[in-house]
C-alpha cells in the first residue's frame, strides 16, 4: 500500500471524484469551446422558446382556451426535433384536475373609475361569477383583524355591501398580523355567519395571482389603487367563473438513449404550466415561472441529441405545478419506469436571472453532489455564486423526494422579476446565469 490510510467511504468517494474530474478537464474543454463558439446561437434559442411561451397564443399556458394543451403539443414537437424518444405513451402522460377559471370579460368599476384587470386589481382564484352594483362598508385591516368574531361580522345592508378592507399601510403590519389578515378574508370568504356579499381589499402591495381547484360562496377583489377609502361609496363587479371538476391536462416526457448505461437516468424536469388569463383580455406570461426552466429543459435536450450522453437523459416538462405539484405527483404515482434507477435529478424553476449566481434546494440534504457542481463552478467560473439551502417543498422536485429519489431545485438569483404578475414578462429577464447554468449541469452530469 502507498501508505494513505482512508479513514471512511465519504473519503473514497472525494478520491475517486477528484480522478475523474482530472479523466475530464479536457472534455470539459470541449464543452466550453463548444458552448462559446456557440454561445450566441444557444442563448438566441432560449430566448426565442421563452418569447413564444410568453405570447398571446399560449393563453399564459392555463386552462383557459387550451393554452396547456397548446404548450404541450410544442414541448412535444421540440423533444422529436431534438430526437428524443417517448418516455410515456406518445411522449404524453394525461391526467385530470379542478380547477377555476375566467374565460370571459371582467369589468370593475370603483367608485366611478373603471379598473384594468391584473395592473389595478386581481380577483381571488376562488371566486364565484358575482355581478350588481355593491354599496361599500370600510373598515381598518387593523380594526378587522381586533374583531372578536371577524368571520361573523355583520353590516348594514349586509346582501347588498362588500366590505372594503383598507389595508394600504400593509408594511405596517408584522407578519403575525399579516397572517391573521389573510385567515381571516379567507374565513370571510366562506363564512355563513356573515351577512356581506363580497371583499375588496385596498393595498399598496404589488398584485400577484393564482389558482384555485375550488370554489368560495363569496368573491375577494385586492386593489391596488391610490384612493380614499372615505370617498368611495360604490363598486360594480361582472365577472363569471367557469368551474371545471374534470379538467384533462399532460405532463410531457421524453429521453435520450444513453451509449454504456441505457437503464440508468438523470431527471431534468421543468413545470411549463402558468396562471392562464384572468379575464378575457388579462394573460399572465410567465417568462420567469417557468418559461425560462422549460427554455433551459429544450437547450439541454438539444445539446445531448448532439452530444450523446453515457446514461440515459429524462426530460420531464410537468403541467398544473401552480395548483400544487398535481403533475408530478401524478408522475411518481404513475412512472413510466422504475425510480430507483434514477441516479440524480434536476428541476429547473425560475432560472431567468443569474446575475448573483444559483440556489440549490436540497444542497444540504446532498452535500456531496454538492460540493460537485461547486467545485465544478469554483474551478471554471461559470455563475458567480454556487449556494446551497436546505429541503423546502416548493417545486416539483418535491414528489420525487419523497420516494427517495435524490436530486436538486435550482434556481437562480439576483434581479428579481415580478412573481406571479402580469409584468413577469420575457424584457423583464437578464438570462445572466443561464448560459453558465447549462454548461455547470452539463459538465456535473458527466460525474454520473
Amino acid at each position: 500500500m502507498s501508505g494513505i490510510f482512508l479513514k471512511t467511504a465519504h473519503e473514497v468517494y472525494f478520491i475517486y471524484r477528484g480522478y475523474r474530474m482530472l479523466c475530464r478537464t479536457v472534455g470539459l474543454i470541449i464543452v466550453l469551446n463548444i458552448c462559446s463558439a456557440n454561445y450566441g446561437q444557444d442563448i438566441q434559442y432560449a430566448w426565442q422558446i421563452i418569447d413564444t411561451l410568453c405570447s398571446e397564443q399560449f393563453k399564459g399556458r392555463g386552462f383557459v382556451k387550451n393554452g396547456d394543451k397548446k404548450t404541450a403539443a410544442l414541448i412535444r414537437t421540440i423533444f422529436r426535433e431534438n430526437g428524443l424518444e417517448p418516455l410515456t405513451e406518445n411522449y404524453y402522460q394525461p391526467f385530470q384536475i379542478a380547477v377555476n377559471t375566467f374565460p370571459k370579460s371582467i369589468e370593475l368599476v370603483l367608485g366611478n373609475r373603471p379598473l384594468v384587470p391584473g395592473r389595478d386589481f386581481v380577483i381571488s382564484p376562488s371566486s364565484p361569477s358575482f355581478k350588481g352594483t355593491f354599496k361599500l362598508y370600510a373598515i381598518r385591516a387593523e380594526d378587522l383583524i381586533h374583531q372578536v368574531a371577524p368571520d361573523s361580522l355583520q353590516v348594514p345592508d349586509g346582501s347588498e355591501s362588500c366590505i372594503l378592507i383598507d389595508n394600504r399601510h400593509n408594511d405596517e403590519l408584522d407578519a403575525n398580523a399579516r397572517d391573521l389578515l389573510s385567515g381571516i378574508i379567507t374565513r370571510l370568504q366562506n363564512s355563513l355567519a356573515t351577512n356581506i356579499a363580497g371583499i375588496v381589499e385596498l393595498t399598496s402591495e404589488k398584485l400577484s395571482w393564482g389558482i384555485s381547484t375550488d370554489i368560495s360562496l363569496r368573491p375577494y377583489i385586492k386593489v391596488n389603487y391610490p384612493a380614499d377609502p372615505d370617498t368611495l361609496e360604490n363598486i360594480f363587479i361582472d365577472l363569471k367563473n367557469r368551474f371545471r371538476k374534470k379538467y384533462t391536462t399532460k405532463n410531457v416526457a421524453g429521453y435520450i438513449r444513453g451509449t454504456e448505461c441505457p437503464d440508468s437516468f438523470i431527471v431534468f424536469t421543468a413545470h411549463y404550466d402558468h396562471l392562464g388569463q384572468m379575464g378575457a383580455d388579462t394573460y399572465f406570461p410567465g417568462a420567469n415561472d417557468n418559461a425560462s426552466g422549460v427554455a433551459m429543459l429544450l437547450y439541454l435536450s438539444r445539446y445531448f441529441q448532439q452530444n450523446p450522453p453515457r446514461i440515459s437523459i429524462a426530460f420531464v416538462s410537468f403541467s398544473a405545478e401552480e395548483i400544487g405539484l398535481v403533475g408530478s405527483f401524478h408522475f411518481v404515482n404513475h412512472a413510466p419506469f422504475d425510480l430507483r434507477k434514477i441516479k440524480f435529478l434536476v428541476n429547473f424553476d425560475l432560472v431567468g436571472t443569474g446575475s448573483e449566481g444559483i440556489k440549490a434546494v436540497n444542497g444540504t440534504i446532498y452535500p456531496d453532489e454538492f460540493q460537485l457542481l461547486k467545485e465544478i463552478n469554483d474551478e471554471f467560473n461559470f455563475l458567480p455564486e454556487v449556494s446551497e439551502r436546505s429541503a423546502t417543498c416548493i417545486s416539483d422536485h418535491c414528489p420525487f423526494d419523497y420516494k427517495g429519489v435524490p436530486g436538486f431545485y435550482i434556481y437562480t438569483t439576483g434581479d428579481s422579476p415580478d412573481y406571479h404578475s402580469i409584468f413577469d414578462r420575457p424584457e423583464a429577464l437578464s438570462m445572466a446565469g443561464f448560459e453558465g447554468l447549462a454548461t455547470l449541469i452539463i459538465q456535473f452530469v458527466n460525474y454520473f
